[in-house]
């Protein structure tokens, strides 16, 4: 589970800006879940702002972690880290920090990075052990080389400087990184590290390969669809083929029937909302499975709102969400923070120096049975467009 994360001078935030998703006493039971020290962790939290104000910069903190940990070591050598400067102070540092509980053995980490000019500074990993942290390893850079103290020190020879330490240990099958790399492995996302969220095509094609790849999902893809009145008996697929006559990709077929007569259509040529779930169960149904994190930007994107609802119920109800998975959005859906606690909605809002984030339990006087989607049309909590 993701406990906080936060950021500074990253993308649009030159501030630290940061999202707890402890939630207070009020919060409904179904909506968090309690850690063995009594610690209340919100299973859903959502994301508003106005347009352009940074809540995609702010969903992406999490993923380029994930990125950064699973993936750096098998990039290419001169590969950039996914961490780009504010957009005016590119010559000051990144920093990043991610407080995390693994499901395994409920451990509580603290992970904190810092990069600059494509080069890792620090980088280091506690663990919680009493009322405090304590060093699982710390990698500092001293102007000509990387110092490690910890975990795997005998293998900090010729440490790239755009790869994760994790990411290093993996290769060495060092099994303390290698199950690290697996929580972050869970964390899913339908957005890429050009910041941009896929379009629907990109997702659909997303999620062709990984059912492909995992028919076990796909039989449970269609039995919730058709839970969802969406109506395919079964999905077929095959190779695109490129005007070079080469294999592309893996397209979806929908297979309707009726009576003793079969109709196969491309997915692409299915409803907009039919898309948007088949791409997005490829993201959720493992996270609920292995109680990891789906992370979302434009959760309500092509689906009625009967389908968000459904959606969000998933990691509501204990019996489809075991493992107390979590759901991270951000959305224009303001109707949709009447479903959430006021500790479970976050606020992000312009500023001249950058983006501001904040909770909505933060702002003074907000009740925790109020209205809150009026009243943040009506402009009572900022972060909404100020239209002259």
């Amino acid at each position: 589970m993701i406990i906080s994360f936060e950021a500074e001078n990253y993308l649009s935030f030159l501030r630290p800006a940061r999202v707890d998703l402890t939630v207070g006493a009020t919060a409904p039971d179904n909506y968090h879940f309690v850690r063995a020290d009594g610690a209340r962790i919100a299973k859903i939290i959502g994301i508003y702002g106005a347009n352009a104000s940074g809540k995609t910069n702010l969903l992406r903190i999490v993923p380029a972690v994930a990125e950064f940990i699973t993936q750096s070591f098998s990039k290419p050598l001169d590969s950039t880290l996914p961490f780009p400067p504010h957009f005016f102070h590119k010559e000051l540092p990144v920093r990043i920090q991610v407080e995390f509980q693994t499901p395994e053995d409920g451990s509580r980490y603290r992970y904190t990075l810092e990069v600059q000019e494509n080069r890792v500074i620090s980088e280091s990993l506690k663990v919680k052990t009493s009322k405090l942290f304590s060093r699982v390893f710390e990698r500092s850079w001293d102007g000509s080389a990387y110092k490690v103290i910890g975990l795997g020190e005998k293998h900090a020879a010729n440490l790239r400087e755009n790869v994760s330490w994790l990411s290093w240990l993996a290769q060495y099958n060092v099994p303390e990184a290698l199950s690290l790399l697996q929580y972050f492995k869970n964390i899913t996302s339908n957005m890429i590290t050009s910041s941009l969220r896929r379009q629907s095509w990109f997702g659909a094609l997303f999620a062709a390969e990984f059912y492909k790849k995992h028919p076990d999902y796909t039989a449970r893809m269609i039995k919730q669809l058709n839970r969802w009145d969406i109506d395919i008996d079964d999905i077929s697929f095959d190779r695109l083929q490129m005007p070079d006559s080469s294999e592309g990709p893996w397209m979806a077929y929908c297979v309707h029937k009726r009576g003793d007569k079969t109709v196969k259509l491309p997915m692409v040529e299915e409803s907009s909302g039919t898309n948007g779930l088949f791409s997005v169960l490829a993201l959720v149904l493992p996270v609920l499975d292995n109680g990891g994190v789906a992370i979302i930007d434009e959760l309500e994107t092509d689906l009625h709102p009967h389908m968000v609802e459904a959606l969000l119920d998933l990691f509501v109800q204990p019996d489809s969400n075991p493992k107390n998975a979590q759901l991270i959005f951000a959305s224009h859906a303001d109707w949709l923070m009447d479903q959430l606690h006021k500790t479970q909605i976050v606020l992000v809002e312009k500023t001249e120096e950058g983006t501001e984030v904040f909770r909505l339990s933060d702002i003074k006087g907000v009740q925790a049975r109020e209205n809150y989607s009026a009243r943040y049309r009506s402009g009572a909590y900022g972060a909404v467009p100020e239209l002259n």
